[in-house]
């Protein structure tokens, strides 16, 4: 049914006459995939039936917070341009609104962003300004791991991921070649919401969502539907992919995704 949610509604009806309503449910929420779902469930003309309201829930609150999203996503831009800070966009609402064929499949929770090294403390500096919450603040413990990112909350209540480094762990760092060196030359702009943001290009797309689906455990619908979708609608150049992946020692994790 994740596979195209508009063609599954047949499908969705013999899933629930055999299991009922709430594993399904139960099993997209544990997946990621509620957006899918409640795509399929329409297209099988089931979306009044009872059973299906927690995922109508589930689908306006995705909804909400991807508005939310993009409103938090202008200011920041704005404040962050004003600081003289250069920021690339990843996964969140670049996937639902550049990735996936519609923005109401693909929820998420955080905004996550990526800045130069250099730029964390200006970074941090103009976005408290601009009344943005920062909650990660055992700065000694950070250091001492060497964190990739620090956690801030906007002022309308979106978590913000605010990376230095695509990676979050430092042991990881030294197993890929991920740093900015990497995938800085082919970034692209790409209009989200009202913001004119940065993002990986398709190569480089394809092989962080490879490589995130893959280190966190690569069990979850959402994060094998995120490389089908940067396959099917982004169609990236497969010898590029292949080169990139090899340089970046990504290519076992991003052929494990891809064979899921």
């Amino acid at each position: 049914m994740t596979a195209d949610p508009v063609q599954a509604g047949d499908r969705v009806s013999d899933c629930v006459a055999r299991h009922g309503w709430e594993p399904l449910v139960a099993a997209a929420h544990r997946h990621g995939v509620t957006g899918c779902l409640w795509g399929a469930v329409r297209a099988g003309g089931l979306e009044g039936v009872a059973g299906a309201e927690p995922l109508r829930t589930a689908h306006f609150d995705s909804l909400g917070r991807h508005l939310r999203t993009l409103s938090d996503l202008a200011v920041i831009e704005d404040c962050l341009r004003s600081a003289g800070v250069e920021f690339c966009v990843v996964k969140g609402p670049v996937l639902a609104e550049i990735i996936y064929a519609r923005p109401d499949l693909r929820s998420y929770v955080d905004l996550d962003l990526v800045v130069l090294p250099a730029d964390l403390a200006a970074a941090l500096s103009s976005l408290e300004q601009a009344g943005h919450v920062v909650l990660d603040c055992n700065w000694t413990l950070m250091q001492r791991l060497r964190i990739g990112q620090v956690r801030l909350l906007t002022p309308a209540g979106t978590m913000v991921d605010l990376h230095w480094h695509l990676l979050n762990d430092q042991t990881l760092r030294s197993e890929f070649a991920l740093d900015r060196a990497r995938w800085v030359p082919g970034l692209r702009r790409v209009r989200v919401g009202t913001a004119s943001v940065q993002t990986l290009d398709p190569v480089m797309t394809l092989i962080h969502l490879g490589v995130h689906g893959a280190l966190a455990g690569g069990h979850r619908l959402v994060w094998i539907k995120d490389v089908e979708q940067s396959v099917r609608n982004e169609s990236p150049d497969w010898d590029q992919v292949c080169r990139a992946a090899r340089a970046a020692g990504a290519g076992p994790p991003l052929a494990l995704m891809l064979h899921r």
